[in-house]
């Protein structure tokens, strides 16, 4: 696989200062987050307790049942909704400033993430935007987990498949798609970011018992007893899966530019994801790196 940095269009911040508070799924800490825009070349940065935490793949310390962000022994959980938010809009550069351990679930969707980004605004920058371009195909096994990233067919954007397939609910099987181009934020707001995070009832006192899950509640999130039993009627059809591949998406902002490929993550999980956005990521700064020295050499 080669990566190239290419500019398609401006780098793009939000306009205004918006804020919002919640509770964390895992920690059951109260949090406030505020969105601030930032200058070209910053990148989507955490600010916590006076450290800034560049929201890229090098800093990813865990993905057991969310994504967790850390530097310096500053840590922040369960980035993966609000990246998602941000990933479709198109936000390059952002500070996210938090106050908790960990990112509030709200409604355990992306939506009240993009609703509080349309309330701010977006605004476009004087700086072009890098994007990520696969132009040869490859895969690989995470577990049980097969990751399959192509070329962007007709050359631009980003499309992102999430296959979910349940060994003990066959009902589940669910194939479920999202495209940049084609559909673009608007599909995304309307087809994904309502999909809630979600667990099998069998799960629950296991997630519990582990230490997870203090803050999850049904207003929160969605439990699923197979064959069809749901704690609340779905919002959308095949929900979970949905939700997989919105945490996809929130994944793969880890990449920290845009993306022009075709991702498929067959029985998605967050080790498979960020395995998916290094794997790009690593080429895409190598060439970076090679692309300034050649700049510099020619100066």
């Amino acid at each position: 696989m080669t990566n190239s940095p290419q500019n398609r269009g401006l780098q793009r911040t939000i306009a205004s200062v918006v804020r919002i508070s919640g509770t964390g799924i895992h920690t059951g800490e109260a949090c406030e987050v505020r969105l601030r825009p930032a200058a070209d070349g910053t990148g989507r940065v955490i600010l916590k307790d006076g450290f800034w935490i560049p929201v890229v793949c090098e800093n990813v310390s865990d993905t057991n049942r969310c994504t967790t962000i850390s530097r310096d022994g500053v840590v922040v959980h369960t980035v993966e909704h609000l990246l998602a938010a941000l990933h479709a809009l198109d936000i390059d550069n952002v500070l996210i400033e938090t106050d908790g351990p960990e990112i509030p679930i709200l409604d355990g969707s992306a939506l009240p993430w993009m609703e509080l980004i349309q309330v701010a605004g977006t605004i476009e920058q004087a700086a072009p935007c890098t994007v990520a371009a696969v132009s040869e195909s490859f895969s690989f096994q995470v577990g049980a987990s097969t990751v399959s990233i192509q070329p962007a067919q007709g050359g631009s954007g980003l499309t992102v498949t999430a296959s979910v397939s349940f060994d003990a609910w066959p009902q589940g099987q669910a194939s479920v798609s999202w495209c940049s181009t084609h559909q673009g934020a608007g599909g995304f707001l309307t087809d994904i970011a309502p999909a809630r995070t979600w667990a099998f009832y069998a799960e629950v006192e296991q997630l519990k018992a582990a230490g997870l899950s203090k803050g999850a509640s049904l207003d929160n999130a969605l439990v699923i007893t197979p064959p069809n039993e749901y704690s609340s009627e779905l919002r959308l059809p095949q929900e979970w899966a949905k939700h997989k591949l919105l945490d996809l998406v929130g994944d793969l902002a880890l990449v920290g530019a845009r993306i022009e490929a075709d991702v498929t993550v067959v029985r998605p999980g967050h080790k498979a994801n960020n395995e998916a956005a290094s794997a790009i990521r690593k080429t895409l700064s190598a060439l970076e790196i090679t692309h300034r020295k050649l700049n510099n050499e020619g100066k």
